[in-house]
């Protein structure tokens, strides 16, 4: 169980090696976004040896910085997936209405935002990743 005695929702489970990670986001600053200064709002990350926890290191904010503009800083759902190298953090921007990717070597960080634009379907919000075979993406044309 993870309870770092604030509300959290949208996590997501990541195993690097012999550690877990659970990447979520911090609840706290009110429906409005009021009071979001200090990584609330926010995508974060903890650490655990299984999925059960218990769970540690918890990071600051992945995502913007400490202002309380929540246009800027409000981030959620956030989505893994290794790609080479490198882990490939996704996350809805919902008050921009726009994604944002992030890049690391290591799940511990640090995270680097990738610039360049990403297209998603209109109006997505929030997402996962599916590893399909070649072959069956073949099939599904008309």
């Amino acid at each position: 169980m993870f309870d770092p005695g604030y509300p959290v929702i949208d996590a997501t489970l990541a195993k690097d090696g012999d550690k877990c990670y659970l990447f979520f986001k911090d609840e706290r600053g009110g429906t409005r976004g009021i009071n979001s200064a200090g990584g609330k709002k926010n995508i974060h990350s903890a650490q655990s040896n299984g999925p059960e926890g218990p769970w540690k290191n918890i990071s600051a904010a992945i995502f913007g910085d400490s202002s309380s503009d929540i246009f800027r800083n409000a981030a959620e759902g956030p989505e893994l997936i290794k790609v080479g190298k490198y882990w490939h953090l996704y996350m809805d921007l919902y008050r921009q209405n726009k994604f944002a990717l992030f890049i690391s070597e290591s799940l511990d960080g640090p995270w680097e935002r990738v610039r360049w634009k990403l297209r998603m379907p209109p109006g997505a919000q929030h997402g996962s990743f599916l590893k399909v075979k070649f072959a069956d993406i073949e099939g599904l044309k008309p």
